[in-house]
């Protein structure tokens, strides 16, 4: 999963790997609720962000312009809510725990910020849901994209 370097004029590579971790995502959590198709740009700003079209069917994956394996990061974390789309108000702390937890898992020496409250408790819905899987094994998480009802009754990130 090479990212193009800072020379390189296109952003295939960049949706080549979006599709590649949401593949992976879906192994571990369960298929799209609906098929989505993924764009990912660079963009001058202090964090990632996804924002979907009215239909839920096109995303657009926006991560920072730093080290290739933060991106990965950004970029994994970003493609977990690809499997449920839903606005921005309604991400729950589990959904970005759940992100948080995928995007460790594939990231090289990645170590999350912990700036702020926001941070603090998807790191600690991360750890809980790591915990979880561990103990009951893929069988709370592997349907998670298409019974999303597990996280409703978490905190809202908003």
């Amino acid at each position: 999963m090479q990212f193009p370097n800072s020379a390189y004029s296109g952003y295939s590579s960049f949706n080549t790997t979006a599709r590649q971790l949401l593949k992976l995502a879906e192994k571990r959590y369960g298929e799209c609720v609906k098929p989505i198709k993924i764009s990912v740009k660079e963009w001058d700003a202090d964090h990632p962000e996804t924002s979907f079209d009215p239909s839920f069917t096109q995303a657009t994956i926006k991560i920072q312009k730093t080290d290739e394996n933060q991106r990965r990061y950004q970029l994994a974390q970003e493609v977990v809510q690809c499997l449920s789309p839903v606005p921005p108000e309604q991400l729950t702390f589990f959904d970005k725990g759940l992100a948080q937890m995928f995007a460790l898992s594939v990231g090289v020496k990645i170590t999350p910020p912990e700036d702020n409250e926001i941070q603090k408790n998807t790191l600690k819905v991360a750890n809980f849901a790591n915990c979880w899987r561990r103990r009951a094994g893929r069988i709370l998480f592997s349907g998670y994209a298409k019974n999303r009802s597990i996280s409703r009754g978490l905190r809202r990130t908003t």
